[in-house]
């Protein structure tokens, strides 16, 4: 059988990995595809594989859609459940056939990421109008220097689309660009945040926009930001049908586990008010 290249989309939890791209010492997002992929025999190795990423996030950010490309002989029908057997915490849920020199992260049209605020550490609470009206500041293509480690890359990026929306119950911020900066979101969400506690104004971000040089803006913690999508042109993805028994066992004894940690917390703070 011939080769052929497939690009799949996959979620995982950032708090169980000691970040993404592939380490000697292993434990990253990366390590445990390329594992899974060579134990389920999709792939050989990552380079005979070709194997490749199409965004890489700091520590303990999550992802719903993260996005990479592989060779392989195996059927496109067996892959994902194939690999959802041997994965434990990364749940790959879609598959598309590409040409053989697709390269997902110059292919990528877009990346949409969001980052959920932290709202019951500010007592006061945040004054989220003031938040909406000043997030439309970062809207088309600026010197993001003052948001992100830029480590001598370009420091001009463009954001596409952003928005600040109650979301699952919490305040949530969105936004889209072709590519981003190290740490760019997290501080774009930490100027926001300070802007809804009124520490600043929303002229401190056009000013620092218009500069390249303000704040100082830390980066919010990582735990909130999630990958959502990774968004290509002309590309259509098939969702997977049904996981393998053991991956969905797997899923659905995580989420009670959560759900009864959060549990506890809620029932905790109600007797001592954290």
């Amino acid at each position: 059988m011939e080769h052929g290249r497939y690009v799949i989309k996959f979620s995982f939890d950032g708090n169980a990995f000691r970040g993404y791209a592939r380490q000697p010492e292993g434990g990253t997002v990366e390590d445990e595809l390329i594992d899974a992929l060579r134990e389920s025999k999709i792939i050989d190795d990552s380079k005979e594989g070709n194997f490749a990423s199409a965004s890489r996030v700091d520590r303990g950010v999550s992802a719903i859609g993260a996005a990479a490309a592989f060779d392989t002989q195996v059927d496109p029908g067996r892959v994902l459940r194939s690999l959802n057997a041997h994965t434990r915490s990364v749940t790959a849920h879609s598959i598309a056939s590409v040409d053989g020199s697709f390269d997902p992260r110059r292919r990528a049209v877009g990346r949409w990421y969001r980052y959920h605020f932290r709202e019951e550490e500010i007592p006061s609470g945040l004054d989220v109008p003031r938040m909406r009206e000043a997030a439309q500041l970062f809207l088309g293509e600026h010197d993001l220097s003052a948001f992100a480690k830029v480590d001598g890359r370009d420091p001009t990026r463009t954001v596409q689309r952003i928005a600040v929306e109650r979301r699952s119950g919490s305040l949530a911020l969105d936004v889209w660009g072709a590519s981003f900066l190290w740490n760019q979101v997290r501080r774009m969400a930490s100027s926001l945040s300070m802007v809804g506690t009124h520490d600043i104004q929303p002229e401190g971000i056009s000013k620092a926009l218009g500069t390249g040089k303000g704040g100082p803006f830390p980066p919010v913690p990582p735990e909130g930001l999630f990958l959502m999508d990774v968004i290509y042109n002309d590309i259509e993805f098939e969702r997977v049908s049904d996981l393998p028994s053991g991956a969905t066992e797997r899923l659905r004894d995580e989420y009670h586990q959560k759900r009864c940690s959060l549990k506890y917390l809620e029932y905790l703070r109600e007797r001592v008010h954290f």
